[in-house]
């Protein structure tokens, strides 16, 4: 079976692209994104950016982002700080005689305690078996809140733009609000990019890159027909991704219609500065 990094790294090469355009479509550094797909995830991360970085690599490479998670999950189990690495024991009861069995490990041998028939277990038996059961307790609590704060970051790490949206044709990611930064953002004009397929697209990735965090957003179109067309507004500059870039045609505040530089997947950029 193969393992995260290598899933990760068969995607990137079923794309055609490099770790440099991964790294400029996903803006996650390329140096995260090679460790990634060496299985090295001890990468001085903390555990919600490492599943982050990794789950949003994961989407662009059309992969599921939740099953890579899981597995990230079986793969590191000590960055939960659950890891068991001795057999704590369990209790059996016989329907029988009322036999109670403690088994506390393969190199203990079984204590067997004989009581009569319908008679209640004595005090010390009692507590003996509720000092075995506690620890099991205990750790299956903590395995119940382990779950939840995984189930609550993969909530939190989605953040979609609209509930009733289409999911092919969201905006992958935008983190902060949408008010203007005073300190940099009213220095940049605003531009209007139309986005015009002529040909059949698999994958369209759009980046602001005009705009700053939090303002940044990143756009993914998917599955693009001959025909399809769509505005957005841009804070001075972008960079596309397209895994056909012969047949984009795009216009800048209704000027004239422009064509990428270079045909077949890869990406361009355009800026206020160089047009």
């Amino acid at each position: 079976m193969a393992s995260i990094g290598q899933k990760l790294e068969e995607a990137r090469n079923r794309k055609g692209i490099s770790i440099r355009e991964a790294e400029e479509a996903t803006k996650i550094r390329g140096h995260f994104l090679a460790s990634f797909e060496k299985d090295a995830f001890d990468v001085n991360l903390p555990p919600v950016y490492l599943s982050g970085f990794l789950k949003n690599y994961a989407r662009f490479l059309g992969l599921d982002p939740e099953a890579v998670l899981a597995e990230l999950e079986v793969f590191m189990p000590s960055r939960s700080g659950k890891t068991i690495k001795k057999s704590l024991g369990s209790i059996t009861s016989s329907s029988e005689g009322g036999e109670v069995e403690v088994n506390s490990g393969s190199a203990t041998p079984s204590v067997e305690t004989e009581t009569r028939r319908g008679s209640p277990l004595s005090t010390s038996e009692q507590n003996s078996a509720q000092g075995v059961l506690k620890p099991v307790i205990v750790i299956t609590s903590g395995a119940f809140v382990l779950v939840g704060i995984v189930v609550s970051l993969i909530y939190v790490l989605k953040k979609p733009d609209a509930p009733h949206s289409p999911p092919n044709n969201s905006v992958i990611t935008e983190r902060g609000s949408t008010a203007a930064d005073s300190n940099g953002s009213a220095s940049v004009k605003k531009i209007t990019l139309r986005l015009a397929a002529y040909g059949a697209i698999e994958r369209l990735i759009l980046s602001d890159d005009g705009a700053k965090p939090p303002q940044q957003r990143y756009y993914d179109r998917k599955d693009l027909k001959a025909g399809w067309e769509e505005s957005f507004n841009i804070n001075g500059s972008f960079r596309c991704y397209a895994s056909s870039l012969e047949n984009i045609r795009y216009i800048i505040d209704d000027g004239q219609e422009l064509v990428p530089p270079k045909n077949g997947s890869g990406s361009f950029v355009w800026s206020q500065k160089g047009e």
